[in-house]
């Protein structure tokens, strides 16, 4: 059954608004990883932390930024700890379009932090394409900023999409320095639903929106978004499969979209709720459970953000 954040199922969201989104990770995350994961060591194999920002709002950008370097910081610690690597991040940033002055917003802000953190964290900007996992990073109405981080005994594979330029070399006019995090992770040895083998790759798709090169298209259109954002979905599943040297990677699109196992959808107005319901289940209800939510995303031309996990 395809489900909404509410508890409704998706085939009573004609007659509720959406629910505005928790700051917590997607439902496969939740309840593989509140509880121990023990590998066959009897280790931890995997692990979900976080960190927040309580007073997000009352900082100004200069302290914003310190505080999300610290807080990515304290996460960096955490999993170091313990053994983990970072495979996948889930940021919920109050305000994401605040204006913070200087013609930077909140999200501008919050990469700035992250961009810092993470050049410590995963070596100069230049390694990036070999080592930032995926990551989606979208707007709450109030509270902390909340940060969470899914770790694993390995690191996982960074995937791109070919479609796109890489988040983290977006020129300037998206923020003085770029969002940081790769379009998808491949990872092996993730509890599932569907009872794969334990060392099947899985790929984690980050915030995929109706973003071609570095450009939004598609400017208000909840359809035409909706449909640039399905062909974004299915070149990043491509790219994996060719990635690992699974077939011709040249999948078509129903086989990619039969790939996914879990799905959480971003909307930003309530108004194009029923038809994206329908857009999203109609391609990837068989075999996908769904999660719907209201959120702002990081750019306010757009409507529609899907995030996921499919089966390589």
């Amino acid at each position: 059954m395809s489900i909404s954040r509410n508890g409704l199922p998706a085939d009573d969201r004609s007659r509720a608004v959406l629910a505005a989104l928790a700051p917590q990770p997607p439902a496969w995350a939740t309840e593989h990883f509140a509880g121990v994961v023990r590998d066959r060591d009897g280790l931890d194999a995997w692990r979900l932390v976080g960190a927040e920002i309580p007073d997000c709002a009352s900082l100004d950008a200069a302290a914003l930024e310190r505080a999300v370097g610290d807080a990515y910081r304290a996460v960096a610690e955490s999993l170091r700890a313990s053994g983990h690597h970072p495979v996948r991040f889930w940021n919920f940033v109050p305000g994401i379009h605040a204006d913070m002055g200087g013609g930077l917003d909140r999200y501008m802000v919050f990469n700035a932090g992250r961009y810092a953190a993470f050049e410590e964290w995963f070596g100069q900007a230049a390694l990036f394409r070999r080592t930032v996992p995926t990551a989606s990073a979208v707007g709450i109405g109030s509270g902390a900023l909340t940060i969470h981080a899914l770790g694993g005994r390995d690191t996982g594979e960074p995937v791109e999409n070919p479609r796109q330029v890489p988040a983290y070399r977006y020129s300037a006019r998206y923020g003085p320095m770029p969002p940081c995090f790769a379009r998808g992770t491949i990872v092996r040895g993730l509890p599932s639903r569907a009872g794969a083998a334990a060392d099947a790759p899985v790929l984690l798709v980050g915030g995929t929106a109706s973003i071609v090169g570095e450009n939004s298209l598609h400017d208000r259109d909840p359809r035409q978004q909706a449909l640039e954002t399905f062909e974004n979905l299915a070149e990043l599943v491509s790219a994996a499969r060719r990635q690992i040297g699974g077939g011709d990677g040249h999948d078509a699109p129903r086989a990619a979209f039969d790939a996914f196992t879990e799905l959480r959808v971003y909307v930003v107005r309530d108004v194009d709720a029923a038809l994206l319901r329908e857009m999203v289940t109609e391609r990837f209800g068989r075999t996908a459970r769904l999660e719907f939510a209201q959120a702002d995303l990081c750019r306010r031309e757009l409507l529609v953000e899907i995030e996921g996990v499919a089966a390589l």
